[in-house]
């Protein structure tokens, strides 16, 4: 409720009748009235701004010539989709999968476990003629590459590796199928021939992680499952 000034001094007139002794200064009492009613307009004022301030920093979109909240780049998984668009077959020619994987992504590498009775591994992609380089930790065997046939790429296991790193690049990448002696220009310890990379350096962790992170994550799902021998 408001009172006018009006109001205020008829209000003290009838309260201080009976004791005129006892009177009010009325102006000294409206003026303080006024002082109060300034500081809390103030005060109201502040915290009207300071909610609007509140709103336009945490409300995006409030402002039309604001600009855009930058959005965190999205980085691949560290973990292979479980649900693959083509799951591996249990078994291959009487073999049974002992370890499976699968991305909906390339130009991404993920490890397999092998055990002693480990064979074979297959590996089958969306994209017919993408990269596969396979890199092996323990035992003699080194690694392999080849293009993705349309039924899967098979590669013989000398059962020896404890674990297989398997790579999947795009077919465009960009990659060259020759050897580093055949090439005019040679970077041997980046694993490029004539400033693409040489196919058989991608066995190399180093090298096919630096192609790795030329492309980024690229559409492109694939699968790849190890098979032990009875």
């Amino acid at each position: 409720m408001t009172f006018t000034e009006d109001d205020l001094r008829a209000l003290l007139d009838e309260r201080t009748a009976p004791a005129p002794e006892r009177a009010t200064d009325v102006t000294q009492i409206v003026r303080r009235g006024r002082r109060m009613l300034m500081i809390r307009w103030g005060m109201g004022a502040a915290l009207a701004g300071a909610a609007a301030l509140v709103a336009f920093l945490v409300v995006p979109g409030q402002s039309p010539n604001a600009d855009p909240i930058p959005v965190a780049a999205a980085t691949p998984s560290a973990t292979p989709s479980r649900t693959p668009e083509r799951q591996p077959a249990l078994t291959l020619d009487g073999k049974d999968r002992s370890a499976a994987l699968a991305s909906d992504k390339s130009a991404v590498g993920y490890d397999l476990k092998l055990t002693p009775k480990s064979s074979d591994l297959v590996v089958r992609c969306e994209e017919p003629g993408a990269w596969v380089a396979l890199s092996f930790k323990g035992g003699a065997q080194k690694g392999a590459t080849a293009r993705c046939a349309g039924r899967g790429t098979r590669f013989e296991l000398s059962g020896k590796a404890k674990s297989v790193r398997v790579w999947v690049f795009p077919a465009n990448a960009p990659v060259v199928d020759r050897p580093l002696k055949d090439c005019v220009l040679v970077e041997k310890e980046k694993g490029l021939c004539d400033g693409k990379y040489a196919a058989a350096e991608l066995i190399r962790y180093d090298v096919a992680l630096s192609l790795a992170a030329d492309l980024g994550a690229q559409p492109g799902s694939w699968s790849a499952a190890v098979y032990d021998r009875p």
